[in-house]
């Protein structure tokens, strides 16, 4: 067995014979380094597990101050970072799973327990812990991400939006956001980070504050990407870049204008012919200085589309290793198009997962329809 981190154990029993005999199998645990507390009440226990450095609780649950799966969870709903191994008298695994169901780590039968099985006790314990402990984090961050997307679309008279983010991992590297730019136009941007997860997310939480801070002033799209581009790429590493189409809506007229930074769309007309919006920079954060441009006002009428896709989409795969690609995703959009923009999402992304028949994500997905009512 490898040699363990540096813990603090507290061992938790009344009985003196009972806790000199384990307090000995502890200290023939080789692997074993840091220190072992004593205590024979819960209360006691409670008082050295408030002042902090226990990493491991081994506890008797036939305290003379608390008995039964009782004593687990009070010390569980109120130290929930500790790890927790039960040792009991009762010749039952019975018990020792209840015991885990009520929030402990492992038990051991004092009866039948050697050294061997303490220090395995004692690993497993610590490592199911950390990792419980990773999880939480990660759904810290989930949930914090989750807030920084828009909980709803902006209530623009003449118009349909809608969009959802499908992350892969516990957190993503996508984005979508809604702005209202300091002349009274709307942006609506799509951005996706090369790769997902934690880091991917903490790149995208930071292009998202670069741009909705620089668009609280400036409406050149162009000028506003070629600053945060070289923002970004003086803060990331080279292998790490984000691909971003970002739209400007005049409602007055109404047209559009975009800039591309590796990133195309699509606008669909009512009858469903559809153009290629096609990326007229590279990606950011690739080069240190790199100008971007908008382009022309594009005209927008009754019942056109924008479509606004991350390549999650085009890069899911069937079981037999077919990509579900642009091609099929715009067909499904065309064949939708008559519906709202929340469910052309949401039967674009049923498309993708019926393709990928139960297979596991492998990619971030966001969706952003915007269309235009009249």
């Amino acid at each position: 067995m490898n040699q363990f981190p540096e813990i603090h154990v507290l061992l938790v029993d009344d009985s003196p014979t009972d806790r000199d005999l384990i307090a000995r199998q502890l200290a023939q645990v080789k692997q074993l380094r840091g220190t072992t507390e004593l205590s024979d009440r819960l209360a006691t226990a409670m008082a050295r597990l408030e002042r902090g450095g226990i990493d491991v609780v081994l506890l008797d649950v036939g305290l003379p101050d608390s008995q039964g799966l009782d004593t687990v969870l009070t010390i569980r709903n109120t130290f929930p970072e500790v790890a927790i191994v039960v040792l009991t008298g009762v010749e039952s695994d019975d018990f020792g799973l209840q015991a885990i169901q009520h929030g402990a780590d492992d038990y051991l039968e004092k009866g039948n327990m050697q050294v061997e099985h303490l220090a395995r006790a004692l690993q497993y314990s610590i490592i199911r812990k950390r990792a419980s402990s990773a999880d939480s984090q990660l759904q810290v961050a989930r949930d914090i991400q989750q807030r920084l997307f828009p909980a709803n679309p902006p209530p623009i008279a003449g118009f349909d939006i809608a969009a959802a983010c499908f992350p892969a991992a516990t957190t993503s590297g996508d984005y979508f956001d809604y702005l209202q730019l300091a002349d009274g136009s709307l942006g609506v941007v799509i951005a996706d980070v090369s790769g997902h997860g934690f880091g991917a997310a903490l790149l995208m939480a930071e292009t998202r504050a670069y741009l909705r801070a620089l668009t609280r002033t400036g409406t050149n799209l162009g000028e506003v990407l070629t600053t945060i581009n070289r923002i970004l790429a003086e803060d990331t590493l080279q292998t790490q870049f984000v691909t971003m189409f970002f739209v400007r809506i005049d409602r007055q007229g109404p047209s559009f204008t975009y800039t591309g930074a590796g990133h195309n769309a699509y606008h669909f007309n009512a009858a469903g012919k559809v153009r290629e919006l096609p990326s007229n920079g590279i990606p950011l954060a690739v080069q240190l200085v790199t100008n971007y441009k908008h382009t022309k006002p594009y005209p927008l009428k009754k019942g056109d589309v924008l479509v606004m896709l991350t390549d999650g989409v085009a890069e899911t795969a069937s079981p037999a290793g077919e990509y579900f690609g642009n091609k099929r995703a715009r067909e499904i959009v065309r064949q939708n198009l008559q519906r709202p923009a929340a469910e052309i999402v949401d039967a674009l992304m049923d498309a993708v997962r019926a393709f990928a028949s139960g297979q596991t994500q492998n990619d971030d997905i966001t969706i952003v329809i915007v269309k235009v009512m009249g």
